[in-house]
């Protein structure tokens, strides 16, 4: 499903190659949501992005599945969201 490619472009700088990574991803999902939310969760876990980057790629490849309340797809937007929050600094008062 170009999921190799995919792996090697989510982490390129530039908006427009991620964009289009996560509408891919977002099209997988509607055929194979596990298959897309756990390369979702696989590029979270690696590190090769800023949270806030990396939060915006799953938040738009996810869009659909969001949607539709997919408890798993809820979890992962969440997580991402603590996570780019707790970089930032946004939690500590």
């Amino acid at each position: 499903m170009g999921i190799p490619l995919l792996d090697r472009l989510f982490a390129d700088p530039t908006r427009y190659v991620t964009r289009s990574v996560a509408n891919h991803v977002n099209d997988i999902s509607k055929k194979d949501p596990n298959l897309a939310l756990d390369t979702l969760e696989r590029w979270q876990s690696s590190g090769r992005r800023r949270p806030r980057e990396m939060g915006y790629v799953i938040r738009h490849a996810a869009r659909t599945l969001v949607r539709a309340d997919h408890p798993r797809a809820l979890g992962i937007v969440r997580s991402s969201l603590v996570e780019a929050r707790q970089a930032t600094g946004e939690d500590e008062e």
